[in-house]
């Protein structure tokens, strides 16, 4: 092997892997505003349709169960930019870009290896730094994704001298960094900065490698997540990852248990996120949490307050139907309705709002909600929140997740936030022929358990069928 060709010299060759088309999207997505308007929402979508393979990966991961658990299809860009939101999209072209510029055709078994570790480093940084700044998330993803970039362009030119490195690694795997300076001139990071600087990537990447006593929050977040993911690739009894716990609690000034409940839930869900693109061997590749003291600690320490009846539910399902051929008495529908809902789908707090004339606020006129919980208020003014939102464009929402991000400020309203406090929710439309006349909402805010898919799916069918009766 050539010996030591330097940092100008990789950085040429990486120019044969057109990724600076990632720099020229960024660059383009940077100029529009964070305003998510109709305008701006075109605008990002003119950019991403510009790329056709883009545009079918984007709606592709947009239709995963990570990013859409209600499978209501996503079938065009603008519809992925309003439920994902403008930062989300950005994020998720960005890992699209990474993988499709560098993966190619047959890439080699380190390139895998470097990308499942940057997606879970970008997991990591990302839901740390949501104690830091949770405005700058998405942002802080990238970069962490993008902090081993030069490496990932080394190992996917798949070259004679990216082969024989490789072998020498695996034979000797003590002193790695020392090992790629010597033999290319250059180390990694060298080569990261370097393709930072000359494609124009983010300035927060750039401070990333800024030394320890200078670095900001956000930084500290995208290194930390690079330091937690390179540990656990040794395993997670690593002696490394508890010292690393103890650094994300300084930062965040979260709990200990806390944090570490934080680390490993976040590598459950990188391995979601990557599974979103299609590639399943860097799903296998993301080490899981795999014991059973952890998989205990990854339950969130929750435990459900209701177990689902199906049997219930469908009897209510029918009896709702059974409605639709006869004058609908409202009493008895909202019965079923939350009958179905609480007790057959296992939702712990069911709600019917009410809404008597046009202008007026919506009244709590039936509610369901499992011992110990809280009850729900007993009216809600219509403004631009979720109730205002659901009622106006008669959609059925599940709040809360990934796939919603974009609708985020219609549960950041004071509002919202007494009802939901801040987790996932169900909201959906209750209409007649002639107009909305009130929402049902639905949580499991006293377990704090996440929403279920078939809990989604069983509340779209119950208004459907609520609403055709209403509709008599």
């Amino acid at each position: 092997m050539e010996k030591g060709k330097g940092r100008s010299y990789w950085l040429q060759r990486f120019e044969e892997l057109k990724m600076p088309a990632i720099s020229s999207v960024l660059h383009e997505f940077e100029a529009l505003t964070d305003h998510q308007d109709m305008a701006t929402i075109q605008q990002m979508a003119d950019v991403i349709m510009k790329d056709a393979s883009l545009t079918a990966s984007l709606l592709k991961a947009a239709n995963t169960v990570y990013y859409n658990p209600s499978k209501t299809p996503i079938n065009t860009v603008s519809r992925a930019i309003v439920l994902l939101g403008l930062k989300a999209v950005k994020m998720l072209c960005v890992s699209v870009m990474v993988i499709e510029q560098l993966m190619g055709e047959d890439p080699p078994d380190r390139l895998y290896y470097c990308l499942a570790l940057s997606f879970h480093a970008a997991v990591q940084a990302k839901n740390i730094s949501g104690y830091v700044d949770r405005r700058k998330q998405e942002e802080v993803f990238i970069a962490a994704l993008l902090y081993n970039l030069g490496e990932l362009c080394f190992w996917a030119l798949k070259d004679r001298v990216s082969l024989q490195l490789y072998s020498q690694l695996i034979h000797q795997p003590e002193g790695a960094d020392e090992v790629v300076a010597e033999e290319l001139g250059v180390s990694f990071r060298e080569l990261t900065e370097g393709l930072a600087k000359n494609w124009g990537l983010s300035e927060l990447l750039n401070q990333s490698f800024a030394p320890a006593a200078r670095l900001g929050g956000l930084g500290r977040c995208v290194v930390l997540g690079n330091e937690v993911s390179r540990a656990a690739m040794e395993g997670w009894d690593n002696p490394k990852i508890p010292k690393l716990f103890e650094e994300i609690a300084r930062l965040t000034k979260a709990e200990p248990e806390e944090v570490e409940a934080l680390v490993l839930k976040n590598a459950e869900e990188s391995m979601q996120v990557v599974g979103s693109f299609g590639v399943d061997k860097l799903v296998e590749l993301i080490p899981a949490p795999d014991t059973q003291t952890i998989r205990e600690k990854l339950q969130d320490r929750c435990t459900p307050l209701l177990k689902a009846d199906r049997e219930t539910l469908k009897e209510q399902l029918d009896l709702i139907t059974a409605m639709q051929e006869e004058s609908v008495d409202l009493n008895r529908l909202a019965a079923a309705v939350l009958t179905a809902l609480h007790e057959g789908a296992g939702v712990e707090r069911v709600g019917i709002f009410l809404q008597p004339r046009e202008q007026q606020p919506l009244m709590l006129h039936y509610s369901r909600v499992a011992d110990r919980a809280e009850d729900l208020p007993k009216s809600l003014k219509r403004t631009d929140d979720l109730f205002g939102y659901v009622m106006r464009y008669r959609e059925t929402l599940w709040l809360g997740i990934p796939g919603s991000v974009g609708l985020r400020d219609l549960y950041d309203s004071a509002q919202a936030k007494a009802v939901t406090g801040g987790q996932q929710c169900f909201c959906g439309a209750l209409f007649t022929s002639r107009r909305v006349i009130g929402v049902v909402y639905a949580d499991n805010r006293v377990s704090g358990v996440g929403l279920e898919p078939v809990q989604f799916q069983s509340l779209q069918e119950v208004l459907r069928r609520a609403n055709r009766a209403l509709a008599i």
